[in-house]
């Protein structure tokens, strides 16, 4: 069995009981793989459905050959299998890694077991499915009907997610390789390079290696004009048909028909969303107080033990008061129906958390806050998820540099969870306070691993900005002191062995906090 926490914050799974969650988790199992590594052949039909934690997939025809055919892209936070689960069907197309990257993988049996007796389980899978289909579709219809280089600016905005109002700029980071995208759009890498300088030619896109700047403005008006009757070659030819495409320009009623959330930050009026920036500023808040429920949950431990007794209670009062401060400026944004529910959920069982951590460190309250920082972690994801949903719901990929800030904002809140899953073992083990000790211990070693995973991808990612990576190597440096201390077993009392986790872990956020910062700024240029 691997970790109930993956599957309680996973979409997918975070609304079973724990009783079904916990069964899942039984034929669950973490899956590392390699950059190049064929996770699915064509003709083989998978025996487990696959969601994607960290890395980055491909799903391809004729891999590594001149006619390699990219079907399509799969970042963290996807998954593949459970179509071909379903129907009991084999793959018709490998899916091979790009990059280094961590799988849960859940047994077929186990799947079918839940689909047979869970009904709303069930419904979010089709809603899944047919979304994909929809997405398919919908891209099929883009291949067809625009040309190499309207596809290309097509892509574009898919990343961006939407336009951040209809004047300014939108930054996109491309996720993979220039290579990798041409070929999932069914173009030579010498096709988009070449439209690519085209749409910086006429002014729609502004090109800084990876980064594009898409010019809101001046898109829209080629959207609305379908063809931009301007003189000049490169206006000419932007209509003009590279490949095998027959078009006659793409107008914004085609586009949004075709793209209908795409252009929605352009279109909506201000008061009925949320900008770019303010938005990623948000959901910033919002995962720090995941990351909060989790430190708080381990101080309140330690002050209980008497264990660095001041530094705890200290950084326990800090703790409360940020969240609570954190939780009032949020609820400005609470106005969408949505965000609204999830909002009054967190705050509803803040109430309750705060009273417990403000109760004495007795073992029977042990218990009750073991189960109630479980809950209050998910409502703190899923008030994340639903300000992501209501306001970006086509962001899905977000880009390179969305991708890390995201990994390392996870990395921030894995950091504090591991500390507190290693106290509340400890006091296990002194008090028996009626804690699942091998469950504790197999979601500990679950979330080290999803830890040690995207730690990886942050620091190959990092070489090309030595600012970020040096701070990266901080974190890998801090992260190999606390390893060792949550897997020292040498017979030193257990108050230090507790005292060395707490610090180090102390320490870990503190680099984390810096690396995460790092990253906003790079994503704010």
């Amino acid at each position: 069995m691997k970790t109930l926490k993956i599957l309680s914050t996973l979409p997918l799974f975070c609304e079973l009981d724990g009783k079904q969650r916990h069964a899942l988790a039984q034929a669950a199992r973490t899956k590392y793989f390699d950059k190049g590594q064929t996770l699915l052949r064509a003709g083989q039909t998978p025996e487990v459905f696959s969601h994607i934690l960290a890395g980055q997939l491909k799903r391809t025809m004729a891999p590594g050959s001149s006619n390699e055919k990219v079907l399509e892209l799969l970042f963290a936070g996807q998954s593949f299998g459970e179509a071909e689960l379903l129907a009991q069907r084999p793959c018709i197309s490998d899916i091979v890694a790009i990059e280094p990257g961590l799988l849960l993988c859940v047994d077929a049996c186990a799947l079918h077991e839940l689909i047979d007796s869970n009904p709303a389980f069930t419904a979010r899978l089709l809603s899944r499915l047919a979304q994909r289909q929809i997405d398919l579709e919908t891209d099929t219809l883009a291949d067809r009907s625009l040309n190499g280089t309207q596809r290309i600016l097509d892509y574009l905005m898919l990343q961006a997610g939407s336009l951040s109002g209809s004047h300014g700029e939108t930054r996109v980071q491309l996720p993979t390789s220039k290579q990798l995208i041409a070929a999932h759009l069914g173009l030579t890498p010498e096709t988009f390079s070449r439209s690519l300088r085209e749409l910086g030619d006429i002014g729609l896109v502004i090109v800084q290696g990876r980064d594009i700047l898409l010019q809101n403005a001046r898109i829209i008006q080629f959207l609305e004009r379908g063809n931009l009757h301007k003189p000049g070659k490169d206006l000419a030819r932007l209509n003009d048909t590279h490949d095998t495409h027959d078009t006659h320009g793409t107008h914004y009623a085609d586009y949004a028909r075709l793209r209908p959330r795409i252009l929605q930050n352009a279109v909506l009026q201000d008061d009925l969303r949320i900008q770019h920036a303010a938005l990623e500023n948000t959901l910033g808040k919002v995962a720090r107080l995941r990351m909060l429920t989790q430190r708080m949950a381990k101080s309140w431990l330690m002050q209980g033990r008497g264990i660095l007794l001041q530094r705890a209670r200290a950084t326990l009062r800090l703790s409360i008061k940020e969240f609570e401060q954190q939780l009032d400026e949020l609820a400005k944004l609470a106005e969408h129906k949505e965000i609204h529910a999830a909002h009054k959920a967190v705050r509803k069982l803040w109430t309750a958390y705060k009273t417990l951590l403000g109760s004495p460190s007795i073992t029977p309250n042990v218990r009750k806050l073991f189960r109630l920082n479980e809950k209050i972690l998910l409502t703190t994801q899923q008030l994340m998820h639903s300000f992501e949903h209501s306001t970006r719901p086509t962001d899905t990929a977000g880009g390179t540099g969305n991708r890390l800030l995201r990994l390392a904002s996870d990395n921030r809140l894995l950091s504090e969870r591991m500390a507190k899953l290693y106290m509340f073992l400890e006091w296990e083990k002194s008090a028996r306070s009626g804690i699942d000790r091998p469950q504790c211990q197999q979601e500990l070693q679950a979330t080290m691993a999803v830890f040690e995973a995207n730690l990886q991808l942050l620091a190959e990612e990092a070489r090309a900005h030595p600012k970020i990576g040096k701070q990266v190597g901080r974190t890998m440096a801090q992260w190999r002191l606390m390893h060792v201390a949550l897997n020292n077993t040498d017979g030193h009392p257990p108050e230090l062995l507790s005292a060395d986790v707490y610090t180090s872990s102390e320490r870990l956020l503190k680099t984390m906090d810096t690396a995460i910062a790092l990253y906003e700024s790079k994503a704010a240029v």
